[in-house]
């Protein structure tokens, strides 16, 4: 299934009946982690960017996710390097419009 041309993203797991609460869940919060790694962004806070899509990136790989661990990856280390801030910020926009896809069963 696609939309205006790219595929949506489910779950690895999203067969899996005992994980389907838990996918719920993640894919529910997923625009608050995006929404929080913003506001680090617009106040500068590099370190608590990594931290964050750290757990982020675990949270991501534990749910089965691993189609958006490309694009937390690169935040990472965008942040990690120092790099220009403008790069961050199109790094994060990468990033939001891949949670953008994500959807939490394949209907």
């Amino acid at each position: 299934m696609s939309t205006i041309g790219q595929c949506y993203i489910y779950s690895d797991l999203s067969s899996d009946p005992e994980f389907e609460e838990a996918i719920a869940e993640f894919v529910t919060g997923l625009q608050d982690w995006i929404f929080s790694i913003e506001r680090l962004r617009t106040t500068g806070k590099w370190s608590e960017i990594g931290l964050t899509t750290g757990r982020l990136r675990a949270a991501a790989k534990e749910h089965g996710f691993s189609e958006l661990l490309p694009q937390i990856a690169q935040l990472q280390e965008a942040t990690r390097s120092g790099q220009d801030p403008e790069e961050i910020r199109r790094s994060l926009e990468r990033l939001s419009a891949a949670c953008r896809r994500v959807r939490i069963e394949n209907e």
